[in-house]
């Protein structure tokens, strides 16, 4: 596996600067934010499940929606 192909919600469409990356790495899960892209946290695919299921079932309703496609960060402009 070469360059991790960093991902994001399509929430930060437009170049938002409070946005959480992720991408498949061969240790698991590799996330960061885009503000500090050097500094890489790595878990596991089930605690990465667990941690999002927790956000969602503890976000206020208005945010209780269903999950929404990523696009590829290559692709932003």
């Amino acid at each position: 596996m070469g360059h991790p192909v960093w991902q994001r919600s399509s929430l930060c469409a437009g170049g938002g600067n409070n946005c959480l990356e992720i991408a498949a790495a061969k240790s698991g899960i590799a996330l960061r934010e885009n503000t500090e892209p050097e500094r890489v946290i790595r878990t596991s695919p089930s605690a990465f499940r667990s941690l999002i299921r927790r956000i969602r079932l503890s976000a206020p309703s208005p945010q209780r929606l269903p999950a929404r496609p990523m696009v590829g960060a290559a692709g932003r402009s």
